[in-house]
């Protein structure tokens, strides 16, 4: 059997800085740790009060060992009362994540960051945007949205682009110059007597 000891370890008039007397002197100033050094079963970690170092020992040693009694936190729900109750363009839905915050559900259009219900769109940003269809503007995020652009053109995160814009198949050989727009950036040629195999390669001959 084995013989413990209780020290209250609290600071006292002796150690009054604000440290553990734990930390002073070679009898208290070595704690072992709960954890076993997992290549090696008879070693554990222990760590000193008195320079921070931590390192592995037998366990054969004599080293101090400070019990504490386990505490269940208490659980706060930071959703109630809901906060979401009250914010412009929320839906009132509030839900908590592992982060330890809390997120509002906001309306159609809207989404939340981290503070309120916000759309891209309330600026009316694609008013100002070349070759679009509509001045409608489409929320995809927070912070991003999508214009509803015109014909050929397609939206590249800022602006209504056509790749085919500056007539880019006339400088591929075997190409009769026809550009098709596939995307925002990409695009195909109309080959002659060949087969268009995308834009690094160009028309190659059969």
């Amino acid at each position: 059997s084995q013989n413990y000891v209780y020290d209250d370890c609290r600071c006292t008039e002796e150690y009054p800085e604000g440290y553990s007397k734990l930390g002073y002197g070679n009898q208290y100033g070595m704690l072992w740790s709960s954890s076993g050094k997992s290549n090696n079963s008879d070693y554990a970690w222990a760590v000193s009060f008195t320079d921070g170092t931590v390192f592995d020992s037998l366990k054969v040693n004599h080293f101090i060992v400070r019990c504490v009694r386990s505490a269940q936190q208490s659980q706060v729900d930071l959703c109630d009362p809901n906060p979401c109750i009250g914010i412009a363009n929320s839906d009132g839905a509030c839900s908590t994540g592992f982060d330890g915050g809390y997120s509002c559900g906001c309306v159609d259009g809207y989404f939340w960051n981290g503070e309120e219900c916000v759309s891209p769109c309330d600026s009316n940003p694609c008013t100002d945007v070349w070759n679009t269809a509509t001045d409608e503007c489409f929320a995809e995020s927070a912070t991003e949205y999508m214009c509803d652009c015109d014909g050929d053109y397609f939206w590249d995160g800022y602006s209504c682009t056509n790749p085919c814009e500056g007539d880019p198949c006339s400088s591929y050989e075997n190409s009769l110059g026809n550009c098709f727009v596939l995307s925002a950036t990409e695009f195909e040629c109309d080959c002659d007597g060949g087969d268009w195999m995308g834009m690094t390669a160009g028309c190659v001959e059969n």
